[in-house]
């Protein structure tokens, strides 16, 4: 018989089903009873552990990076915003000024 290393039987079993964890893939396989060693288990199982740990990671500093973008886009609009209103404040007293002016000739 041909001997599989885990790693081969989860890749072919993968292929075979379409799946995207491993996890399934081994509980598939021990129910096949293919024997994989207690070692490949451990191995793919810490694979999977370490993709969670990258897939919250990364949602963290997702959901920092985003929170950091968004803040430095509203503080730079509100001082746009704030520039506007002092330009437009400043034009009202220059009508009023001219207004007055003319009314007193």
């Amino acid at each position: 018989t041909v001997s599989f290393s885990a790693s081969e039987k989860i890749q072919n079993l993968l292929k075979q089903t379409g799946c995207c964890c491993c996890c399934c893939c081994i509980r598939f396989l021990d129910r096949k009873n293919w024997k994989i060693k207690k070692s490949e288990r451990k191995m793919a199982m810490n694979s999977v552990k370490w993709g969670y740990v990258r897939i919250i990671t990364g949602t963290i500093l997702g959901g920092v990076l985003g929170f950091y973008v968004m803040h430095r886009v509203e503080v730079s609009y509100k001082e746009k915003m704030k520039e506007r209103l002092r330009q437009y404040e400043t034009e009202l007293k220059k009508k009023e000024k001219l207004n007055e002016l003319e009314d007193s000739i």
